[in-house]
């Protein structure tokens, strides 16, 4: 059985409230593709069962407002599924609508945020987001698995954590973002940098070893490793007195010496009254555009003045996925100076607005490549370099990803889900599998022309 409770929220800067001449009933056009980040985060429930609490944001950018006389209204649809041997134990659809007096209030970085929590008994599950723009039909999903267990009530034991962009003392208890009187807002994409710069987080911690009129204390180290689990930094935690045998575990520290990149905090623990230990984990990641921005800088200075060949072949090795034959083959052919002057013209006849400074389709392509430095970078293997990063420097982020882990007799992967790829309509898939178990996941097929295809892929996700 499940106990279900739906909660939402939003979060918005104020402005002036100005009425837009807009043309009426036209389509205020999205600034930034539709985005669904989904988290989950688990916590100690019943004997039988375990708490499950699903964290869903939606990029109000991402959303098409529709002239509603007065003001814009965007309308979209949330439909959140628990899957359990391909079968939905449980389904929930949520339609909600947005409205607003002038497109400007629309900002960067305003999510709606939604929590769900559910009871769930011990097993594999499958959490299937999926959300649609209504007023132009775009959809975008995810699909996290879970896999359930009971917290045992006889040994020292941490919750999952949980990333948070705010936590504060609660004035309202009744509010769906409260737990332990601490009002938590979740932080789905688990990303930091612009806007917030200070990692947030909040976990439980059972069965300590209390008894009443002890003295007892606990102590939790806050660690941050790099992806191949390198420490960077230790923050030693001070004693604690144990004030029952739970307690929460819940703090925000500075990120801004760290450079954009993918990390893991760590939590570790010690119950000095049992002299037990027990630690958690998650990865988080880093994301500012000044670090892209400044690479992009440094990059354009070395070009120009510094890179010797083969600099300037590996730079242009980044960017080749967007050039066509022709380029490839006249880059290859030219001097240095032809090099040079080749790559600020590659940029210069890609620029959407040349009457303006910036140049918005490099920006965002270089955008891209720092990206997949953070998200798909392995061992001595550049992000860009790897089959995903390829994939996202080309087409973007997917409207839809699938990843599973690795099992016993299964290999990690994830399936990326496309509904319009340059201008062609009809889903596109690719299929990357880490078949050698070192995160190096390489794509096995795609339904997309000009991509690998491999009718026979699933063959390929078992050991």
């Amino acid at each position: 059985m499940f106990r279900y409770l739906k909660l939402t929220f939003f979060c918005l800067m104020l402005h002036t409230l100005i009425f837009p001449d807009f043309v009426a009933g036209q389509l205020a056009q999205p600034q930034k593709p539709l985005r669904l980040s989904v988290d989950v985060a688990k916590f100690r429930g019943d004997v039988t069962h375990t708490k499950l609490e699903i964290y869903q944001s939606i990029n109000r950018q991402g959303l098409t407002y529709q002239n509603n006389n007065p003001g814009y209204i965007a309308r979209f649809k949330l439909d959140t599924k628990i899957i359990q041997k391909d079968s939905v134990v449980f389904q929930e659809e949520i339609v909600e609508t947005d409205t607003v007096f002038n497109n400007d209030l629309i900002e960067p970085g305003q999510q709606f945020i939604f929590t769900q929590p559910f009871f769930l008994k011990p097993g594999h599950y499958q959490i299937l987001t999926t959300l649609q723009d209504i007023n132009n039909g775009s959809k975008s999903s995810n699909r996290v698995p879970v896999e359930i267990s009971t917290f045992p009530e006889d040994s020292l034991v941490l919750s999952d954590i949980q990333f948070a962009s705010h936590i504060k003392k609660a004035t309202d208890v009744n509010n769906p973002f409260v737990k332990n009187n601490l009002h938590v807002m979740p932080n789905p994409q688990s990303l930091y940098g612009d806007g917030m710069e200070n990692l947030t987080f909040y976990a439980e911690l059972y069965n300590l070893g209390f008894s009443n009129g002890s003295e007892g204390t606990y102590c939790v180290d806050y660690i941050i490793e790099n992806t191949e689990g390198k420490t960077l930094s230790r923050i030693r935690g001070k004693q604690r007195p144990q004030r029952g045998k739970n307690a929460a575990i819940y703090t925000s520290f500075d990120l801004s010496t760290l450079e954009s990149n993918r990390y893991i905090l760590k939590l570790d623990v010690i119950d000095n009254t049992s002299n037990r230990h027990t630690d958690i984990s998650k990865t988080f990641s880093i994301f500012r555009k000044a670090d892209a921005l400044a690479l992009e800088i440094d990059q354009e200075r070395k070009v120009y003045r510094e890179f010797d060949e083969p600099a300037l072949q590996n730079y242009f090795e980044q960017i080749a996925y967007i050039a066509t034959n022709e380029e490839k083959k006249v880059f290859k052919q030219l001097e240095l100076k032809g090099k040079r002057e080749f790559i600020f013209q590659f940029w210069q006849t890609r620029d959407p607005s040349p009457d303006t400074p910036e140049n918005e389709f490099k920006n965002d392509y270089i955008q891209r490549l720092f990206k997949t430095k953070i998200n798909f970078s392995v061992s001595e293997t550049d992000g860009w370099k790897t089959d995903r990063g390829r994939i996202f420097l080309i087409y973007g982020p997917p409207d839809f990803l699938d990843r599973e882990p690795a099992l016993l007799d299964r290999n990690a992967h994830e399936i990326w889900s496309y509904e319009t790829l340059q201008g062609v309509q009809g889903q596109s898939i690719f299929v990357f599998i880490d078949l050698a178990d070192n995160g190096k996941y390489r794509l096995i097929h795609s339904d997309y022309r000009d991509e690998i295809t491999n009718p026979a892929w699933e063959s390929y996700l078992y050991k």
